[in-house]
């Protein structure tokens, strides 16, 4: 889009970016309900299971019956497991997506039509292998291969390490191997998806599901603090 003559070239990005936005705000108005008891488009099957599962009683309750643990949340080992690996992950995270185009244009020397498409393309295979992870890490559950426990443990190093060596190997790399930086970039941000699909994202609804959004809303907030200090380092 930089090098387009329409609106000015690079303003499309934004453009784009709020005109998605727009869009997914519709859906999220036109589909989004404050209970799944509501919803109309699930099936009564699944309604049932996610009531049962998230203990959809203490949502019914009168809003002054409805307690925090918040010391239990803030003194739990489980919590604080979830908090350090989100916040861990996220470094890495917003290193590699403030990183990646600069990387691209002035290490490897790619132009910069060139440099979009391949600073585009690791998060293309991130959001497939966030969606084959999810699928996989359900299967493996399901069939009682591993435990929830071991099945988050394993898709969390699969999402951390892997990322981890490809870094390293980014150390190496010159101008001369820029295809094989391509890569091991492409590796690096793709694992990730392994994290989110079947490892630490999705463990506040496992340890805590009647306080999902309480959990991970901390969560966040915590992991939130490597994109501001990250990309001054890097």
């Amino acid at each position: 889009m930089c090098s387009w003559h329409f609106a000015g070239g690079w303003p499309l990005i934004f453009y784009s970016a709020a005109v998605f936005g727009f869009v997914w705000g519709i859906i999220w108005i036109l589909f989004y309900t404050n209970s799944p008891r509501n919803h109309r488009f699930i099936s009564t099957q699944e309604k049932e299971y996610i009531l049962q599962n998230t203990q959809q009683q203490l949502s019914n309750s009168n809003q002054n019956d409805f307690h925090v643990p918040w010391r239990s949340i803030l003194t739990s080992p489980a919590c604080w497991a979830l908090f350090i690996v989100h916040t861990c992950n996220n470094w890495g995270t917003y290193t590699f997506l403030t990183s990646i185009p600069k990387y691209m244009n002035e290490v490897l020397k790619f132009n910069i039509k060139s440099n979009g498409f391949l600073s585009a393309l690791p998060y293309i295979v991130l959001c497939l292998n966030t969606n084959i992870s999810g699928i996989t890490a359900d299967v493996i559950i399901r069939k009682n291969l591993l435990t929830t426990t071991n099945t988050r443990k394993l898709f969390n190093i699969l999402g951390n390490l892997l990322p981890a060596i490809s870094v390293i190997g980014l150390a190496f790399m010159t101008c001369q191997l820029k295809y094989v930086a391509v890569v091991l970039l492409t590796i690096g941000v793709a694992f990730h998806g392994c994290c989110f699909g079947g490892g630490f994202l999705l463990v506040a609804n496992d340890i805590a599901p009647a306080y999902t959004g309480i959990v991970f809303g901390i969560s966040n907030a915590l992991s939130s603090i490597p994109g501001i200090i990250s990309p001054y380092i890097a």
